[in-house]
């Protein structure tokens, strides 16, 4: 298959929001939470389940892990998930540890690995880059799954060094895929029937310098500027997309008209 902009999966795709019409929830000093509410109208009778997804933290000495960890912890999220992108250096990565040590959740914390995280496998075989996660109380996802009261997550493997595999959910629960880069869902989409409700990427720092009236010049997809950041849905199968602008900065430290965020999302457990 040949990724780039003339995917004809590209057509089924669209925009339901982007960065100007960004729900903030709260501004917590250098960064935002933003908030997307899944649970639609019809529905209030049904349970809902509160979840932080916080993705490219690219941690370094800008972030408090104690101020960071309290702004999260103080939401009172049911699952916190980690999208990849622990840090860019390894001088930061005890901190980065620390950071997710102090990450509270009532249910759990889940995460996947994003192409830094694989890329730096120099610092730590990936079994301790594992129990180190694990250590920080984070269950490490790569193409598996978990399913807990109502909801089914699934971690794809990173789609620039690794594997991503598709995956197949009953319809019983609401459905949650894991991806850090947006490609991996988007170049292998689901199907009718796959029963996939909702997508949460990173990876594209939401362009991280934005132009008025344009957008982001780089976006590290291969789509370029179709999907850089927002919400979208795929009009064949139904799933919903988010792209988070992560927390950190890559390759130069600077954002552009371009907020880091959290995302707090409130989903239907049936």
């Amino acid at each position: 298959m040949k990724f780039d902009l003339f995917n004809p999966n590209l057509r089924h795709w669209k925009k339901l929001s982007g960065y100007g019409r960004r729900n903030v929830f709260q501004k917590c000093g250098f960064f935002d939470v933003v908030k997307y509410d899944l649970a639609k109208p019809a529905d209030k009778a049904i349970p809902t389940s509160k979840i932080v997804f916080l993705t490219d933290l690219h941690c370094d000495s800008s972030v408090d892990p104690a101020v960071f960890a309290d702004t999260i912890n103080s939401i009172e999220p049911d699952w916190i998930l980690f999208g990849g992108d622990l840090v860019s250096f390894s001088c930061f990565c005890e901190r980065a540890f620390e950071l997710l040590r102090r990450l509270k959740a009532k249910k759990g914390k889940l995460s996947v690995l994003g192409n830094w995280d694989k890329r730096r496998r120099r610092w730590f075989p990936f079994r301790e880059w594992e129990k180190r996660m694990t250590d920080s109380g984070f269950r490490m996802l790569v193409n598996r799954y978990f399913h807990s009261g109502g909801i089914s997550f699934y971690g794809m493997d990173d789609f620039k060094i690794g594997h991503p595999v598709p995956p197949t959910f009953s319809p019983d629960n609401f459905n949650i895929v894991i991806a850090h880069n947006p490609d991996a869902f988007v170049s292998f989409p689901p199907l009718p029937g796959h029963h996939i409700d909702l997508v949460l990427c990173g990876h594209t720092h939401g362009g991280q310098l934005r132009f008025p009236f344009f957008g982001p010049l780089i976006t590290s997809s291969v789509y370029w500027r179709k999907f850089d950041y927002g919400r979208f849905i795929d009009n064949v199968s139904g799933s919903e997309m988010i792209i988070s602008s992560g927390i950190g900065n890559s390759c130069i430290d600077l954002r552009l008209f371009c907020r880091p965020e959290i995302l707090l999302l409130k989903v239907p457990l049936s």
